[in-house]
């Protein structure tokens, strides 16, 4: 991840990175709130899968549709994480080693 911004003002001239990112409460309580839900549908994909896995004539159509599924959803909570992060006032740099 950069710290320099690609934005650039009217006149085509970079904008300056922010020297502290913005803190904002309300919205990393959202942010919390919605990654305590993806997790939940983390947990009840993941189910599925371990199930689905166990049963010998699932097809791998089906188990690869599940794994996309769960995917998606990390993702998802991925990038919650990452805006909560920046809502908190914390550098998106200290997420960077992961």
């Amino acid at each position: 991840m950069s710290t320099r911004s690609n934005v650039q003002t009217a006149d085509g001239t970079p904008r300056p990175a922010r020297s502290a990112p913005a803190v904002d409460s309300a919205r990393a309580t959202r942010c919390t709130e919605a990654l305590c839900d993806i997790t939940e549908d983390c947990t009840v994909v993941s189910e599925t899968l371990l199930l689905s896995a166990y049963r010998v004539g699932t097809p791998n159509t089906d188990l690869l549709q599940l794994l996309v599924s769960l995917r998606d959803v990390v993702d998802e909570a991925i990038g919650v994480v990452v805006v909560r992060q920046r809502a908190q006032g914390e550098p998106l740099a200290d997420l960077e080693p992961s």
